[in-house]
């Protein structure tokens, strides 16, 4: 027996035939028939996944739809596109209406033409033509990983993809095979946020091999701003003749001193000797001999073996004089990139707590620029620092508790603080300076201790001590070939010694000027210069001890009396950051030497209490 009910409404033409009997129930759907709109009120267009254009076609269906004589509603299923791609991909893995197969590495992956056709070009164009691979209902891959190829299908089916740096190259190549730009763009994205100092070579290697021409651009720029930390790593070392010399020529370098530029240059050419030999004269000529510091130049050049047998190089050694600037603009560009600009960096200090903090800032003088860089491991007032090859170190302080042994090392072009070995004493309020390549750390509030940390072995060396105990610290520092130490003693005046690390001997040198503590020293030609310092009636002095006279000199006052400062001499002007004086004084102050006169820095304020201050070069990102 068999019933057939016709509905009509109005606005609504359709019929739909229900037959029942007892065997079998049949549906018949007849499309909707409407009256044409001339404009609908809703447009949903949203292209989350290729599988969208599937299911676009029976979206209808799948929407209530309410009709009015004088009016459309839809109404849209925000599910439904997940929905439909999770139902896909459970009928693909339970194996139901798949009608294709992937054959990889012996295994079977079964799918859905009509998803390949959509989400890949690749299978678009072997499924629409008569072919083998159309007709027979599957395809072999022969040069693709399974766990590649699986992870694409499972891309194409749900949107997602787990990408790691063991898959990430063969993703690549399989993604390319398919024409899936996503997952191409996705590995990309991801080979750039892993870049760094152990695998920039070999990510560019995969850029240029795949044709990753984002990927290739942003390693080369990595490479050129970290170069003078990557010329010990074995991928620098396995670079081509012609990579290597488009590196060390490239207007963009930064060597950060030319050094770096031969050290690269003697570390590539040893590292297969026999064969690259050849291209040394050549790379040597694209060395600037003229800003290689003196000492370097005599102790590692002129003592090189490689340059005794090599006839091209022997003029090398001596040819100092070569002038490889262009015109003044682009060499003062080229400058700027290839050794970077002044910087101060600020490190530790007090709060207003007095607590001892870790946290550091960087000034570009050139920008007027402060921005904050990598904390110190630990916190550290009455501190002090010293920067060597473009390391900031910095060692001993007190912490709130006690005086500290520790010492840590500031590398500016990766912005990272890394411990070195403890010194052999614990110093606070001491002086510290560079000579010969060495770090030396000379007493502190009532210490005579005096020791030197060399670079290379990591180690710390006791030296003699100072004759004169300080009361509350000291400052130190160079002038020509002595150490000369300036401190409070307990007769209540400045004592000034001199330590000559030739000898090992300390001498002193004079005890004559009034009682002052916490001020700023810098040397600068044959003078050391006394600014500020407390108690507060002293606060605002600027004094000058020439070593050769062994006389004091009064000096034009700083503008703004301060204690707990830091100074420093740039490009031949003294500079004078942070201080107190009842308050916290945050106004910098720059000293001009042959006009003998202070003036206000109005473009930057830099809060800085019992912290330190470096000078280093640095090139800004």
């Amino acid at each position: 027996m068999s019933s057939i009910k016709r509905l009509k409404t109005e606005g609504e033409r359709s019929v739909r035939v229900v037959v029942a009997s007892s065997h079998h129930h049949y549906r018949l759907h007849r499309h909707h028939h409407h009256r044409h709109h001339r404009h609908h009120r809703h447009h949903c267009r949203r292209q989350l996944h290729p599988l969208e254009r599937l299911c676009a076609g029976s979206r209808s269906a799948a929407k209530a739809s309410i009709c009015e004589q004088d009016d459309l509603n839809t109404y849209c299923n925000a599910n439904y596109d997940q929905t439909m791609l999770d139902s896909l991909n459970k009928l693909r893995l339970q194996g139901k209406h798949c009608d294709f197969i992937l054959e990889v590495e012996g295994e079977a992956i079964y799918a859905h033409r009509v998803l390949l056709v959509i989400a890949s070009p690749y299978f678009a164009a072997m499924l629409q033509h008569d072919v083998k691979e159309n007709r027979e209902g599957k395809v072999k891959f022969m040069d693709v990983k399974t766990t590649d190829l699986k992870a694409i299908i499972e891309y194409i089916y749900s949107g997602k993809i787990t990408i790691t740096e063991d898959s990430v190259e063969s993703l690549i190549f399989t993604a390319n095979l398919l024409q899936i730009d996503w997952v191409r763009h996705q590995c990309e994205e991801f080979l750039k946020s892993r870049v760094k100092l152990t695998n920039c070579f070999s990510i560019q290697r995969i850029a240029t091999v795949h044709s990753l021409e984002e990927v290739r651009n942003h390693c080369e720029k990595y490479i050129l701003q970290y170069f003078p930390r990557l010329i010990n790593f074995e991928g620098f070392l396995h670079l081509s003749f012609e990579e290597f010399k488009a590196m060390i020529t490239h207007n963009d370098l930064y060597v950060q001193f030319e050094e770096n530029v031969y050290r690269s240059v003697l570390n590539w050419i040893k590292h297969e000797p026999e064969a690259r030999k050849v291209h040394l004269a050549e790379l040597l000529g694209y060395i600037n001999l003229p800003n290689i510091r003196s000492n370097f130049f005599h102790n590692h050049i002129l003592t090189e073996p490689l340059f005794k047998h090599n006839i091209q190089c022997k003029g090398f050694s001596t040819d100092r004089g070569r002038d490889c600037s262009l015109d003044s603009f682009q060499s003062t560009r080229r400058t700027h990139h290839r050794y970077g600009t002044p910087h101060v960096v600020f490190v530790g200090g007090a709060d207003k707590t007095s607590q001892a903090l870790k946290t550091c800032r960087m000034y570009d003088i050139y920008s007027g620029k402060v921005s904050t860089i990598a904390p110190m491991k630990e916190g550290r007032r009455n501190l002090s620092i010293v920067s060597l090859h473009g390391f900031v170190y910095c060692t001993g302080g007190y912490n709130g508790q006690r005086a500290l042994k520790t010492a840590e090392r500031y590398d500016p072009i990766i912005d990272q603080w890394t411990q070195i070995t403890p010194m052999n004493y614990a110093h606070s309020d001491h002086g510290s300076c560079m000579y010969k390549d060495l770090v030396y750390v000379i007493g502190g509030d009532r210490s005579l201790t005096v020791e030197y940390y060399n670079p290379t072995t990591n180690k710390w060396y006791n030296c003699p001590d100072i004759p004169s105990k300080y009361f509350m610290g000291n400052q130190a520092e160079v002038i020509e070939n002595s150490i000369y130490s300036l401190g409070d003693v307990q007769n209540r005046k400045i004592c000034i010694n001199r330590f000559d690390p030739r000898e090992g001997r300390w001498y002193k040198v004079d005890n004559s000027n009034e009682f002052v503590c916490h001020f700023g020293l810098v040397a600068c030609d044959h003078s050391l210069y006394c600014i500020g310092g407390w108690p507060q009636s002293l606060s605002n002095l600027c004094k000058r001890f020439n070593v050769r006279s062994s006389r004091w000199e009064m000096l034009s006052p700083i503008n703004v009396g301060r204690w707990g400062q830091s100074a420093l001499i740039i490009e031949k002007e003294i500079y004078l950051f942070g201080g107190k004086n009842a308050k916290s004084v945050t106004t910098v102050e720059r000293y001009d030497i042959e006009q003998d006169k202070w003036f206000i820095e109005v473009a930057i304020n830099i809060e800085l209490f019992k912290g330190k201050a470096a000078l280093t070069y640095h090139r800004s990102n």
